[in-house]
C-alpha cells in the first residue's frame, strides 16, 4: 500500500494526530518556581490516528509507526 499524502475523505494535506497519555511529576522550590518534572511512565498513544482537519480516524497508530516513522 501506498503512503497517504492526504485525507482520503476531506482531501486536506494538513496532517494527522494522535492523542497520548503520559504521567509524571513536576518539582517546585518553596517559593514556587519550577525545579523540573520526572515522567514517571511510558507514552500511551491512542488507537487511531485522525484527520487535523476532519477528524475523522485514518490509520491505526501501529500502522502510522511501521509505515511513516522513521522514513
Amino acid at each position: 500500500m501506498e503512503n497517504l499524502t492526504k485525507c482520503p475523505y476531506c482531501g486536506s494535506a494538513d496532517g494527522l494526530y494522535n492523542d497520548f497519555n503520559v504521567s509524571g511529576r513536576s518539582f517546585y522550590k518553596f517559593n514556587g518556581k519550577e525545579d523540573g518534572e520526572d515522567i514517571t511512565s511510558l507514552y500511551r498513544h491512542n488507537k487511531y490516528m485522525v484527520c487535523v482537519n476532519c477528524r475523522k480516524r485514518i490509520m491505526t497508530y501501529e500502522e502510522f509507526s511501521q509505515n511513516y516513522i522513521g522514513e
